[in-house]
C-alpha cells in the first residue's frame, strides 16, 4: 500500500514537471514565432488590412461577409434609371471631393496667414468655413455630401483621440504628485458644473442639454495649449519649473475626462429604452472598452518587430488603422462611446513602450502631430465653420453664448488657482496656470456637430442649435485669448519671473504685452470684418443667378 502511494506521488511530480516544461516550451516557441521578423510583419499586415476592411465596410454600410452584394431595393430599376442614379451619385461624389479639396486648400492658406500675424491658425481655418457659408459671393459654391461630412469629421476626431491618449505619460503623472489630477479632473468638473447650473437656471436650457453644454464647453483645447507650450519650452521658458509638465499632462487628463463624460452622457440622454437598462448597457460598454483598449495597447507592444524596416511608420499605420476601425465599427453597431474610450486607452498603453524605445524623441507622436497640423485640423474646423449660418443666429443667441462662456471662464480661473496650492508652484505660476486653461477649440469642434445631429427630431434640437453657436463663438473668442495668455501675457512674465523685479516694472511689462496682443487681435478682427462686408455689399448679380440655377 505504501509502495503504491510512493509510486503515485512520484508519478504526479513527474507529470507536473513535464507539464511545466511543456507549457514553458510552448510559451517560448510562441514568443519566438511572434518575434520572428517575417511572421511579425505578416501578422501586423493582417491587423492593418482587417482594420481597414472593417472601416470601409462600416463607412459604406455594407454587409460584413458579402460587401459587394447589391441591395434588393435597387434590383427593379430599369437600365435608364440605374444610369441616371449612377450619374447623380457620381456627380455628388465628384462635387464633394472637389469641394473638400477647395475647402482644405483655402484653410491651409488662410490658416498660415493667421499664424503669421501671431493668431492661432485654427481661427483662420474656422473663419474660412464660415466665409464659404455666409458670404454671398461664395454661398452655394461648394457642395459637400452629408455622408462625406460625417466621415471626415469622424476621422479627424479619431486623430484627436489618439493624440489625447499618447499625451498621457504615466511617468510625468507620477512626478506631479497629484496636482495633474486636481487640475485636469476637479477643475474641469468645476467649470462644467458652473456652466450646467447657469444654462439651466439662468437661461432656461433643458437639463439634458445643459449637461452636454457643461461637459463639452469645459474641455481645454490641446490644439492651442500644447503646441504653444512646447514652443515656449524650446525657447527656454519654464525650464526650471514644474509648470510645463503639469500643464501638458493636465490638458490631456482634462480632455480624457470630458471625452468619458460625453460618451456616458450621450448614451443616457439620447436613449430610447428604459434608463435602468441603458445604464446597465453603458456600464458594460465602458468595462468592455476599457479592457479592450488595454489589451489592444499591449498587443501593439509586440507589433511590429523592433528590428523591422520602417518600424515607426508601421507603428503609426497600425495605431491609426486600428483606431479608425474601432470608431467606425462601433458607430456602425450604434455604440460609438465604446470606440471613443477604447481609442484613448489603446493609444495610451501602446505609447508607454513606444516612448521608451526612442528616449527623447517620440516619432509616432510627431507624425500624428503633422497629420493634425496639415490635414485633420483643416478638415474639422472648416467643416464646423461651414455649418455655421449667421442667418439662423440672432443677437440674443450671441449674448447667451457669451454669458455662458463667461460663467465657465470665471469658474475655471478660480478653481485652477486654488487647486494648484500645494503643488510646489509659486503664486505667479499658479496665476499662469489659471489662465492657461482658457482656450476652447478641439473637442468643441469635434463633438458639437454630433450633438446637433443626434438631437434632430427631438425637443432638444433648438437648444442644440444654441449649443453649436456657443461652441463656434467660444472657438473664435477663447482660442486667441488662450494663446495670448500663454505666449504674450503669462510666459514672458511668470515663467521667467525675477524675484527682485520691482512691482512697477512688472505692471509696465504686463501693460506693454497686453497692448501688443490687443492691437494684433483688433487688426485681424476688423480686417476680416471689412473684407466680409465689402464682398457682401459689392456682390455681382451673376453669382446670384448662378446660385439659383444650381438650386434648380
Amino acid at each position: 500500500m505504501e509502495r503504491s502511494r510512493r509510486f503515485s506521488a512520484q508519478l504526479e511530480r513527474r507529470i507536473s514537471v513535464v507539464a511545466e516544461r511543456t507549457g514553458t516550451g510552448a510559451k517560448n516557441v510562441l514568443l519566438r514565432l511572434v518575434s520572428h521578423r517575417e511572421v511579425n510583419l505578416v501578422l501586423a499586415s493582417i491587423i492593418i488590412f482587417s482594420s481597414l476592411y472593417i472601416t470601409f465596410v462600416s463607412v459604406l454600410n455594407r454587409p460584413f461577409m458579402h460587401p459587394l452584394v447589391y441591395e434588393e431595393d435597387n434590383a427593379t430599376e430599369t437600365y435608364t434609371e440605374q444610369e441616371q442614379s449612377f450619374m447623380s451619385t457620381r456627380d455628388q461624389y465628384v462635387n464633394s471631393t472637389m469641394s473638400i479639396f477647395i475647402l482644405w486648400l483655402s484653410s491651409i492658406i488662410i490658416g498660415s496667414i493667421f499664424q503669421f500675424i501671431r493668431l492661432p491658425n485654427l481661427i483662420g481655418v474656422l473663419l474660412t468655413g464660415i466665409a464659404y457659408k455666409n458670404i454671398p459671393l461664395f454661398d452655394g459654391l461648394l457642395f459637400i455630401d452629408e455622408r462625406w461630412n460625417r466621415f471626415f469629421r469622424k476621422a479627424a476626431l479619431t486623430v484627436i483621440l489618439i493624440r489625447a491618449g499618447i499625451g498621457l505619460d504615466p511617468e510625468k503623472l507620477r512626478r506631479t504628485k497629484g496636482a495633474v489630477f486636481r487640475l485636469g479632473i476637479i477643475s474641469t468638473l468645476c467649470e462644467a458644473g458652473a456652466i450646467i447650473l447657469a444654462s439651466y437656471f439662468l437661461f432656461g436650457i433643458s437639463g439634458r442639454m445643459s449637461i452636454l453644454f457643461g461637459i463639452i464647453l469645459a474641455a481645454t483645447s490641446p490644439a492651442v495649449t500644447i503646441p504653444t507650450m512646447l514652443d515656449l519650452i524650446k525657447n527656454g521658458y519654464g525650464s526650471s519649473s514644474l509648470v510645463p509638465t503639469a500643464l501638458l499632462a493636465s490638458c490631456a487628463i482634462d480632455n480624457m475626462t470630458c471625452i468619458a463624460g460625453y460618451s456616458v452622457s450621450v448614451a443616457l440622454i439620447f436613449t430610447t429604452v428604459k434608463i435602468t437598462y441603458e445604464m446597465a448597457i453603458t456600464f458594460t460598454t465602458i468595462v468592455l472598452s476599457v479592457v479592450g483598449g488595454i489589451i489592444g495597447g499591449r498587443i501593439l507592444w509586440v507589433f511590429p518587430h523592433e528590428g523591422s524596416h520602417h518600424v515607426h511608420f508601421t507603428r503609426g499605420v497600425l495605431l491609426l488603422s486600428v483606431c479608425l476601425a474601432l470608431n467606425y465599427g462601433t458607430l456602425a453597431i450604434e455604440c460609438p462611446s465604446a470606440g471613443v474610450i477604447a481609442t484613448v486607452l489603446l493609444s495610451m498603453v501602446a505609447s508607454v513602450k513606444w516612448r521608451n524605445d526612442t528616449p527623447g524623441k517620440f516619432k509616432e507622436a510627431e507624425a500624428l502631430a503633422q497629420m493634425w497640423n496639415f490635414f485633420s485640423m483643416q478638415i474639422m474646423f472648416s467643416l464646423i465653420g461651414y455649418e455655421f449660418d449667421f442667418r439662423k443666429i440672432h443677437a440674443r443667441t450671441v449674448f447667451k453664448a457669451l454669458a455662458i462662456l463667461g460663467v465657465g471662464t470665471v469658474a475655471r480661473i478660480i478653481a485652477v488657482f486654488f487647486l494648484s496650492f500645494g503643488s510646489g508652484l509659486r503664486l505667479v505660476e499658479q496665476f499662469f496656470m489659471s489662465l492657461a486653461f482658457l482656450s476652447k477649440a478641439t473637442l468643441q469642434a469635434a463633438l458639437a456637430p454630433q450633438v446637433v445631429e443626434r438631437s434632430e427630431g427631438t425637443p432638444m434640437h433648438k437648444d442644440a442649435v444654441l449649443f453649436m453657436a456657443t461652441c463656434v463663438i467660444g472657438i473664435i473668442i477663447m482660442a486667441p485669448i488662450g494663446s495670448f495668455s500663454i505666449v504674450d501675457f503669462c510666459a514672458q512674465i511668470f515663467l521667467d519671473y525675477r524675484r527682485n523685479m520691482k512691482t512697477l516694472e512688472i505692471f509696465l511689462h504686463i501693460y506693454f504685452i497686453l497692448s501688443k496682443a490687443s492691437i494684433r487681435f483688433a487688426f485681424a478682427f476688423f480686417f476680416a470684418a471689412f473684407i466680409c462686408s465689402h464682398l457682401s455689399e459689392h456682390i455681382n448679380i451673376k453669382h446670384v443667378n448662378y446660385k439659383v440655377k444650381m438650386k434648380n
